[in-house]
């Protein structure tokens, strides 16, 4: 989860990489959304993917952000918070790349015809997670997120996908050397601070999106993509 230049945004010289970092995000996945389509079937073998919903926060969610980051110190925020281009609701476990490819090539097939409208998920609040700031959907955007992946999904089997109950969006997960009783400190820091009720904003679906696991986010393959990306 990273940073926007209003709410997610490091200072300085990290404000400047972050920019860098994000002008490649937004051209690399322009140019894969563009071309997923026309291209032959990326090389999935010998590797693991999930499949991912990728948003862009709305103003007041980035506000809610910046509400969080001024509840801990610079440092901490700025080495475990999400950057703005990884930001995204784990939807399936695809496991291996047979899977992977076998959801490439049935959405590819479809030619846009009748993939779903990415939804736009109003934000909740949080999880009440000890060691991950995480935002939670209110029930009608949860259903929606789900309804896109069973769409998507449609007639593949064998796809772990995850529990509506558990649809998620990390703004803060624990990075090395960080450690369990500073992160667990730092999110009651927050929680405190922020509270569980308030306008959290919405986050725009953008695109769904095959990610490797542990891979470069701005490398993930799009399969539908919004106009909310614009």
């Amino acid at each position: 989860m990273t940073a926007n230049t209003t709410t997610i945004t490091a200072p300085n010289a990290f404000a400047a990489m972050m920019a860098s970092a994000k002008t490649a995000s937004e051209t690399s996945s322009k140019t894969s959304s563009k071309t997923a389509s026309k291209t032959a079937t990326p090389a999935f073998e010998g590797k693991s993917y999930y499949l991912m919903l990728k948003v862009k926060l709305d103003e007041r969610a980035k506000e809610v952000v910046q509400m969080c980051r001024d509840a801990v110190s610079e440092g901490f925020w700025r080495h475990n918070e999400q950057f703005d281009y990884t930001l995204h609701f784990s939807l399936s476990r695809l496991g291996n790349g047979k899977k992977a490819r076998q959801v490439f090539e049935a959405v590819k097939a479809r030619n846009k015809a009748g993939l779903p409208t990415l939804p736009v998920v109003k934000l909740a609040g949080f999880y009440p997670w000890p060691c991950c700031v995480a935002f939670k959907p209110d029930s009608v955007s949860a259903a929606a997120i789900m309804a896109a992946l069973n769409n998507v999904l449609e007639g593949i089997a064998g796809t772990v996908k995850e529990k509506e109950s558990n649809l998620h969006l990390s703004l803060y997960r624990r990075r090395s050397p960080t450690g369990v009783s500073t992160m667990k400190a730092r999110c009651a820091d927050i929680y405190r601070e922020v509270g569980y009720s308030r306008d959290y904003g919405k986050a725009y679906g953008t695109s769904i999106v095959i990610h490797e696991v542990r891979g470069d986010y701005r490398e993930d393959i799009d399969i539908v993509s919004s106009d909310n990306s614009d």
